[in-house]
């Protein structure tokens, strides 16, 4: 049976689609990742700041990046992204940057802490469920809730 040229056509349209589509849900974020800890990696081993400044650090425990938030010597507004999670006991980043990461991390690994300890004791029925906006959480979600914050807390 033979096809016609208006079938191969959308045949090829369809698989270079799909290509397309597995390229953009699969390849792009792997190479986001990647290019994201290169950056951050760089980040680490150029921050420098003048001393006696107040920062401004925000950070996401999902992905391990502090945003750090400072002036230049010139008084500029700069930012820089630095990754507290790298695993790599901050190897090869600047002396400033070492102490902001390293301070950030035994924060958010005490917070998980507290975190776990506290739902845990609320979904052990030790603790009363707190309410936010007037509702209280499902017990599921809560349950939930505790796997996340105690699994982050185990993996410090």
């Amino acid at each position: 049976m033979k096809m016609s040229t208006k079938k191969n056509k959308l045949l090829i349209s369809a698989a270079m689609l799909s290509a397309l589509i597995l390229t953009l849900t699969i390849v792009s974020p792997a190479i986001a990742s990647i290019k994201q800890g290169m950056d951050t990696h760089a980040n680490c081993a150029s921050l420098q700041f003048p001393k006696g400044q107040e920062l401004a650090i925000l950070t996401n425990p999902d992905t391990g990046i502090a945003t750090i938030g400072y002036l230049d010597e010139n008084g500029q507004p700069k930012e820089s992204q630095l990754n507290y999670k790298s695993g790599d006991g901050f190897v090869g980043c600047s002396a400033q940057a070492t102490r902001i990461l390293s301070d950030v991390k035994t924060y958010q690994d005490k917070y998980n802490s507290d975190m776990c300890m506290e739902i845990t004791q609320i979904v052990e029925g030790k603790r009363v469920m707190p309410e936010r906006d007037g509702k209280r959480p499902t017990i599921e979600a809560a349950k939930t809730y505790q796997k996340q914050v105690c699994d982050a807390a185990a993996n410090k």
